[in-house]
């Protein structure tokens, strides 16, 4: 469950870095999300 929310905030959060055009920190974000997806 603790996966579950924290994907979903990564989500929100890489979506919300896209409109602010903060695209250094959406491409961290990205990275973090791959490494921590469930394989």
């Amino acid at each position: 469950m603790l996966r579950e929310v924290a994907s979903r905030f990564i989500i929100v959060f890489s979506l919300y870095a896209r409109s602010k055009k903060l695209k250094i920190l959406d491409k961290n974000i990205s990275i973090i999300y791959l490494n921590t997806a469930p394989a």
